[in-house]
């Protein structure tokens, strides 16, 4: 019979050679070591364990004992810390989702579209709707319709949704016409002059006593009892309003808002001249109403047409009991000055009025176009005839 401490040793050779074998395992004695355990069996059968010794059946193995091998790969447990090189940790956002670091996209108008996609980022307009396609949202877009004409100098609020009502006129030239027709005139000398059309409402022929044009460019125009908007490139008009209170006007023009006491950015006042008394006019659907503010003194029979500049006011071509027609102005802040200004060098029924920043314009019945240029505190003339009849002109003011 073996020894127990024989047993023991040979223990210990033939674990030693299974770990060397596998390549992996390591044994040691670990003689005396606190994690290693030792069982019993006592009399009435039963098994304790106790760290220090081994038993085998009834027989204790001592004090010696035996440690499990631990798994390397290809190094002493003692060296096996590693270093991760795997992914960068991801943060979340509030909502869970993974971010990168990035701010997120925005939408500034909350309106379902991102900035950088919305056509007009700063109102909503989740449709993105844009009439004349020119990458700016009608929503914010002061000219929805392209036709060269800001939403606030349109003659009729809708008209900013059709491209064709009314167009714009151009800047260096000056519009006249005739009962039936619309011509233009270079500002420039030698001021050439071309026939556009014939006025037309609906295809047919109308009849037009003066015409005018505000800041912009839109072109009215006024019959004896209607107002129209007109497209300058081809003198097609459409209706505006019947005139209310207001008796064959004469004269037609724009005023610059500040002259009546507004602001630079409201829109221009409408004028009209209806034998002595001359007007403002205001278009509420289709009615257009007048309101007096000024009135001619006794010495005039009536006006004809209406200019605006913001050095002299309102400019009338006034018809008095003795000829010739004269050019005066008023101060519509001031209505009880009105300031001869030139006798319009004996011409008699001046029916057209245009002001430029250099010079004026004055177009009579007879076909003469008069230019006054200033010259001091007067104006010196130049007279350009015509076979046509001028009843009307006009400039932007």
């Amino acid at each position: 019979m073996m020894s127990p401490a024989a047993a023991a040793r040979r223990l210990t050779l033939l674990l030693t050679a299974a770990a060397l074998a596998q390549g992996c395992q390591r044994v040691n004695p670990g003689w005396g070591d606190d994690d290693s355990e030792t069982s019993s069996t006592g009399e009435d059968g039963s098994t304790t364990t106790s760290p220090g010794t081994t038993t085998t059946g009834s027989e204790t193995t001592g004090s010696e004992t035996t440690t499990s091998a631990t798994e390397a790969s290809g190094s002493d447990s003692d060296s096996s810390v590693g270093t991760s090189t795997g992914p960068a940790p991801t943060t979340s956002s509030s909502t869970g989702a993974p971010t990168t670091g990035e701010p997120p996209p925005l939408d500034s108008d909350d309106d379902g579209v991102l900035d950088e996609d919305d056509n007009c980022p700063a109102e909503p307009n989740a449709l993105q709707e844009d009439l004349d396609e020119d990458g700016l949202g009608d929503a914010c877009d002061d000219d929805r319709d392209g036709d060269g004409l800001p939403r606030r100098c349109e003659l009729v609020p809708d008209w900013d949704l059709d491209p064709d009502k009314p167009g714009a006129a151009a800047e260096d030239v000056i519009y006249v016409n005739e009962t039936s027709s619309l011509h233009r005139m270079k500002i420039a000398p030698p001021h050439a002059r071309t026939q556009i059309g014939s006025f037309k409402v609906a295809g047919q022929p109308v009849l037009i006593n003066d015409i005018a044009l505000n800041s912009c460019g839109a072109l009215a125009a006024v019959s004896k009892s209607f107002l129209y908007g007109c497209e300058p490139l081809t003198a097609t008009c459409w209706f505006v309003g019947n005139l209310a209170g207001v008796s064959d006007p004469q004269g037609l023009s724009f005023a610059p808002a500040p002259l009546f006491g507004g602001v630079e950015d409201d829109p221009d006042v409408l004028i009209a001249s209806s034998g002595a008394q001359l007007l403002t006019l205001t278009i509420d659907g289709d009615v257009v109403s007048g309101e007096v503010f000024a009135e001619l003194p006794n010495l005039y029979l009536h006006a004809g047409d209406l200019a605006t500049t913001p050095e002299l006011g309102v400019l009338a071509a006034l018809k008095g009991a003795f000829p010739p027609d004269q050019l005066a102005s008023f101060d519509p802040l001031d209505l009880g000055t009105l300031t001869p200004r030139s006798d319009l060098d004996w011409h008699l029924f001046v029916g057209g009025l245009a002001a430029t920043p250099a010079r004026l314009f004055a177009f009579d019945l007879y076909g003469d176009i008069i230019v006054l240029e200033p010259s001091g505190d007067a104006y010196t003339t130049t007279v350009i005839e015509s076979d046509k009849q001028w009843l009307g002109a006009a400039s932007r003011p």
